[in-house]
Order: structure tokens, then sequence, then C-alpha cells
């Protein structure tokens, strides 16, 4: 669905009030597979993926994705939804209820963002790390870098995270990180 001159990607299953669920920085629409079951018996889940993740292009320019969320609801003839955004999925989730409130109705942020925020030593270093690789063409590095700084974090080894999510994880952050296939066709 075109949507502020970008071809949004995203799916919907289910029926009954409106949820829109906001995917992680690392992550795209897939992050949400298996929570989706949870909720489409009692609600329309919407899940998009963000610009420049997974099935949806990063075109030139400026943006604001709380303003692609709420054209995106709008166009589905989407009144109010429950939000639940991740991380950057939550910073997203509350711009979109700061600057629409009104199609907000109830809102669960999980580790959300926040605009402005100065980023720590560590944090910074993993930016570097991960765009100094995409710069390099070595996009599977920028991925494994991206799982090191989000999934296992600064202050732990992947020896301490679950082994069974950190393939997923790059695998997710890696199609993001590459762009959509040239034969891929966004879900609308």
């Amino acid at each position: 669905m075109s949507v502020n001159g970008v071809r949004l990607a995203y799916d919907e299953a289910g029926s009954g009030p409106p949820l829109l669920l906001i995917h992680a920085g690392i992550a795209d629409r897939r992050m949400w597979d298996d929570t989706q079951v949870a909720f489409t018996d009692r609600y329309r889940v919407i899940r998009p993926d963000l610009r420049g993740y997974g099935e949806t292009p990063l075109p030139d320019g400026r943006f604001v994705n709380a303003a692609d969320m709420a054209e995106l609801l709008r166009r589905l003839d989407v009144p109010r939804a429950h939000v639940i955004g991740v991380s950057m999925g939550g910073s997203v989730g509350m711009d979109l209820a700061l600057a629409h409130p009104e199609l907000v109705d109830r809102l669960v942020l999980v580790a959300p963002g926040l605009s402005g925020w100065e980023w720590g030593e560590e944090a910074q270093a993993g930016f570097a790390a991960e765009e100094a690789a995409v710069e390099a063409g070595d996009l599977d590095e920028a991925s494994w870098v991206a799982v090191r700084t989000w999934l296992d974090g600064p202050l732990r080894g992947p020896e301490v995270v679950d082994s069974t999510l950190r393939s997923p994880v790059f695998d997710i952050k890696a199609l993001g990180s590459q762009g959509p296939a040239p034969d891929a066709h966004p879900v609308t």
C-alpha cells in the first residue's frame, strides 16, 4: 500500500478491535510471527514493516515513521487502534500517540527509545562498528554487530543469550540491511 510516498509492506490477520504491532529496530514485522497468534482470535492485528526494514524500501529523503503509521491506519479505515511497540517501535508508537492521540486507544511500550536520547559510549561504538562494516560492504558483519549490540547487549556475551535467538535475529537483520530482494512484493 502506498503510504506517504513509499510502498509500505504490512499484513493483517484476525478480527475485532484493531491492534497495531510496531517492530524493534533490529527486526521487521516477522518479530511478531509467534506473538500474533495470541492476538488474532480477539483483534484485527496489523503488522507493518517500517521504512528500510523487511519488505518496505528506504527511499531517499526525510520521513517520520509515526506519520507513516497514522496514514496506514487511516488508509485501512482504522479510527482508533491499540498500539504495541518494542524499542524503536515503542518510540514510533509514543510519537504516534503524541502527534495523533485520536488514533491511539491503548498504548503499550516495551523498552521504548526516546527521541533526542544521547547514547552511551558502548552503544556509540556498536553503531560505529556497524556503519564501518556497511561501508566496507560486509553486510553479514554489520548484522552480527547489530546482534551483539542489541541482543547480547554491552554487559554480557553471546553465551548468556539463548542460542536459538541469535540466528533468527541475524536473519531478520540481514534482510533489513540489504533491503528487499529485487523481486519482493510488499504484502497489501
